[in-house]
């Protein structure tokens, strides 16, 4: 096993993405995956994306256009040192500097690498200015060390076999999300719940069912807060979950990229909810909309909203799926000179079909086993990437021969 010094640079050609003119509605539409910050959650590889361009808009951008097995790094803005790799021919905002590799190394080990130096992006990128930045130039010339094409092919299939196995619990939860959708629509949508043939409808709504504002429908709603950032005594020694925005990804919260202190807590206005309680980002697309379920208590900045199900007129995963269905509304109505928003007294105030209680326990019973079998899978993703990232650096310094 042979390291050698080289820079990024060596490693194949470096393209900064552009972003195509979005005056023209028609360069955006196509099946072309628009790569940005927001579609990098540390996932290896992307299968979709947020946007997409047409064949137009990729020819207006033809100069940054990817091919698969391109790594690209978000190099500038808070995702900074973020890395995944395409699947298929792509283009990128200029948010994001990629590495087209060349054949003498191995673009899955080049991915790996790029991991392992999330926190030299991050500090190159700290230049005094409001939003940290990494020049391409920059980009291009960080020293980095590199293992011979031998190794490198044998650490690449150490490090894939886990995240094979994470890909393939993310396909089985995406089936099971899939599922619990499907139904939701043929029930609450399309009316074919269990004896819809022998319920009379009336004004249009089924026998027995009633509008309710979500309000209604809560025991309580609250949006989180940020306690104060100069305040070191909120932030040291924390152990309450203090979740962002950017977390949520329709999917269960098990584990927060930050925390606060009990203190912290109780001198903002983060609320405290429990489990099951689900949390809606009510500010700036593309992430409005978005949800999350708390895998045990916890608080959440003030650019979500935290309801908590009433179970004695609904089901918490009821109430995600409709959140869920609603979440093209709260698009459409969102306001906002800087960032489109929605105030949480419009999520109150919306009305809402509201199914009875003897169906909604039907939906629940078939719908629950899918939930939970999505935090285990995802509870799973989590010790499998915990042990990835532990043998990562290792591998990559040498420090464990292959």
């Amino acid at each position: 096993m042979t390291l050698y010094s080289a820079k990024i640079v060596d490693l194949g050609k470096i393209v900064t993405g552009k972003t195509p003119s979005t005056k023209n509605k028609e360069n955006f539409g196509g099946n072309i995956p628009f790569i940005t910050p927001v579609d990098m959650s540390y996932n290896r590889n992307v299968f979709s994306t947020e946007r997409y361009v047409s064949s137009k808009g990729t020819e207006s951008v033809k100069g940054c256009i990817l091919p698969p097995k391109t790594v690209c790094v978000s190099c500038i803005g808070s995702d900074m040192g973020k890395s995944v790799i395409t699947t298929r021919t792509s283009v990128t905002n200029q948010q994001i500097n990629s590495v087209i590799v060349n054949e003498e190394h191995n673009y899955m080990y080049v991915y790996y690498l790029m991991r392992t130096l999330e926190n030299t992006i991050k500090s190159l990128g700290k230049n005094g200015t409001a939003v940290p930045i990494l020049s391409k130039s920059k980009f291009s010339d960080i020293d980095i060390q590199v293992h011979d094409l031998e190794s490198q092919c044998r650490i690449a299939k150490i490090l894939s076999a886990y995240d094979n196995l994470i890909e393939n619990n993310q396909k089985q939860i995406k089936l099971l999300e899939e599922a619990a959708q499907r139904l939701y629509k043929e029930w609450f949508v399309n009316l074919r719940f269990p004896e819809y043939e022998n319920t009379p409808i009336i004004d249009g709504v089924p026998q027995g069912w009633e509008e309710y504002a979500i309000a209604e429908l809560c025991e309580r709603i609250n949006a989180g807060g940020t306690p104060s950032r100069r305040n070191k005594n909120y932030w040291d020694n924390a152990t309450i979950k203090w979740y962002k925005t950017q977390e949520l990804q329709d999917c269960w919260l098990i584990d927060s990229d930050e925390k606060i202190s009990v203190e912290g807590q109780s001198n903002s206005s983060a609320k405290f909810f429990p489990e099951n309680t689900i949390l809606m980002a009510i500010y700036a697309s593309p992430t409005l909309g978005r949800l999350g379920v708390l895998d045990s208590a916890a608080t959440c900045n003030q650019a979500a909203l935290c309801l908590k199900a009433d179970e004695t007129k609904i089901s918490w995963q009821w109430l995600y799926e409709k959140l869920y269905e609603l979440r093209d509304h709260y698009n459409g109505i969102a306001r906002g000179a800087g960032q489109q928003n929605i105030s949480g007294e419009v999520v109150k105030q919306t009305i809402v079909l509201c199914p009875t209680k003897r169906i909604v326990d039907k939906y629940t019973q078939i719908v629950a086993p899918l939930f939970e079998m999505r935090r285990i899978l995802q509870k799973q993703n989590i010790r499998l990437t915990e042990a990835r990232d532990r043998l990562l650096p290792k591998l990559m310094s040498g420090e464990l021969e292959v």
